[in-house]
């Protein structure tokens, strides 16, 4: 039965390899981290100069993502009344 040890992989390519994976999702997640908390601030900042009027679909649309959190998303959304 052969047993294989960290020696025959290299000890240096294993973990340079394990730190690169580890950094490459840290740094993705942080990515996500702020790419939705900046659609959330534009969402906010959307709803804040809506016409409000007649209150139509883009109000609705940028009030509830500002209030729920799918502002995220929304936020780099346009919508127009029409």
């Amino acid at each position: 039965m052969t047993k294989l040890n960290n020696k025959s992989f290299g000890n240096k390519s294993v973990a340079i390899f394990g730190g690169l994976f580890l950094t490459t999702i840290v740094v993705g997640w942080l990515a996500l981290v702020v790419a939705a908390g900046i659609g959330e601030v534009k969402c906010i900042v959307k709803a804040v100069n809506c016409n409000y009027d007649p209150v139509g679909k883009a109000e609705i649309f940028y009030v509830g993502g500002a209030l729920t959190g799918t502002g995220a998303i929304i936020g780099y959304l346009d919508i127009e009344d029409k």
